[in-house]
């Protein structure tokens, strides 16, 4: 008969040990980890992008004071 979570069964097997309290410990410590990398890179891409967001932000405030309002007025409605 296969056993009912083969997931932890395989766990358990990995770390040589069959005491549920640790095959949960290692299960739990593996998942914050992921999220932890996930998290990791989600936090780094959203930084990116606002440093993106920043650097057009320059980028507009000096095409407005070098070109001036109405000009800047029709460039946005294109």
């Amino acid at each position: 008969m296969a056993p009912k979570f083969p997931n932890c069964m395989k766990i358990a097997h990995q770390i040589g040990d069959r005491r549920i309290d640790r095959v949960l410990h290692e299960v739990f410590s593996r998942e914050m980890k992921a999220y932890r990398d996930e998290q990791k890179n989600y936090n780094e891409r959203i930084e990116e992008i606002l440093v993106r967001v920043e650097e057009r932000h320059g980028i507009i405030a000096e095409m407005k004071k070098f070109v001036g309002g109405m000009f800047w007025m029709k460039l946005w409605l294109i």
